[in-house]
C-alpha cells in the first residue's frame, strides 16, 4: 500500500511539473516573432491619407519607424513594395532631417511633413547601388522642421497630384 501511495505522489508531481512547463511556454512564447519560413507580413501600425490636388485621397498603409534604430534601418533591404504600402518615420521633436538611400533597393518618394500635417518637401529618390562609407552622407534634406516623413514607391506623388502644401492625416493603430 505504501508503494502505491509513493507511485501516486510521483505521478501527481510529474503532472504538476508538466502543467507548469506548458504554462511557462505560453508565458514566454513570443507571438510577434516571425515564422521560421520568413513569411510574416509587415505589421502596419499607421494609415497615411494624402490629399491630392484633385480633392481626392490616397491611402498608404505604413509600418512605423519611431526609434533611432528603426529610423536608421527604414526600408533597407526591401526588394518590393506594393503600391499602397510604405513607412512613416516619426520624430520625438520637430526638426530638420536628412535622408539617404543606403541599401534601399527600390526608388522612393520621400514626403516630409511638418507638425501641422502639411507637406513641406517631396523628393523622388533613386536607388543608390554604390554607396560607400565616404559617400554615406545624407542626400535628401527635409528643407525645414518636420515631425513625420513618409516613404513609398516613387512616382505616386507626381501621378496623383500630391504636392508641397498638401495635407496629410496619419492615424496610428
Amino acid at each position: 500500500m505504501r508503494d502505491l501511495k509513493l507511485t501516486v505522489i510521483k505521478v501527481v508531481i510529474i503532472i504538476i511539473i508538466l502543467v507548469l512547463a506548458v504554462a511557462l511556454m505560453f508565458i514566454f512564447y513570443d507571438a510577434d516573432s516571425p515564422p521560421e519560413d520568413g513569411t510574416q507580413e509587415p505589421d502596419y501600425e499607421a494609415l497615411a491619407i494624402f490629399q491630392t490636388s484633385g480633392n481626392q485621397t490616397i491611402e498608404i498603409k505604413c509600418e512605423v519607424a519611431s526609434t533611432p534604430e528603426e529610423r536608421l534601418i527604414g526600408l533597407m533591404g526591401v526588394a518590393h513594395l506594393p503600391e499602397d504600402e510604405g513607412m512613416v518615420f516619426v520624430f520625438e521633436e520637430t526638426k530638420t532631417v536628412e535622408f539617404w538611400m543606403k541599401n534601399v533597393e527600390i526608388p522612393l518618394d520621400i514626403v516630409f511633413i511638418d507638425v501641422n500635417m502639411t507637406i513641406i518637401n517631396i523628393t523622388e529618390a533613386n536607388v543608390e547601388s554604390n554607396v560607400t562609407p565616404e559617400s554615406e552622407m545624407a542626400r535628401y534634406p527635409s528643407g525645414g522642421p518636420v515631425k513625420y516623413v513618409v516613404e513609398f514607391n516613387r512616382g505616386i506623388c507626381s501621378s496623383n497630384g500630391i504636392m508641397i502644401g498638401s495635407q496629410v492625416n496619419i492615424t496610428f493603430t
